[in-house]
């Protein structure tokens, strides 16, 4: 990340927790705070989202006031470091681009049209993740 631009960040969250901290009567119950980067291979130019993620890991690992969570879905990755159990930093991708699918086999399913229903088939997968984050991971949960 471009220095101005952390140096920025960091104070407008400095500026959000004032405002939180001054105002807290006035504010409802819910409120969270989640920071989050998106990032796509076509935007980078010198790194893959995989190692990006990595390095995010690594440097969460030196912080003991986080807690590091991955979590997936069919098409998504994100990697959660959690500051309380209101803030969090959320890096999200597309899940391959740090893990790989492979098709298993394939299933039958039915969709249900106008009159009756329609046969489909579709891929069985499973993904293979880098063991990479799963060790950096595993780190900062021994700690």
């Amino acid at each position: 990340m471009d220095v101005n631009k952390a140096y920025e960040l960091a104070t407008g969250l400095r500026g959000l927790a004032e405002f939180i901290g001054d105002n807290a009567p006035l504010l409802p119950d819910n409120l969270d705070v989640e920071v989050s980067s998106w990032l796509w291979s076509w935007n980078n130019t010198e790194s893959t989202p995989k190692e990006e993620i990595a390095a995010v890991i690594r440097a969460a690992l030196g912080n003991e006031d986080c807690t590091i969570t991955k979590e997936y879905s069919d098409y998504a990755f994100r990697l959660a470091l959690e500051f309380s159990p209101q803030v969090t930093y959320k890096v999200k991708t597309q899940r391959d681009e740090v893990c790989t699918a492979t098709v298993v086999g394939t299933e039958e399913y039915e969709v249900p049209i106008t009159v009756g229903h329609e046969t489909k088939t579709r891929d069985i997968v499973e993904w293979s993740c880098d063991p990479l984050l799963d060790r950096l991971v595993d780190e900062k949960s021994a700690g």
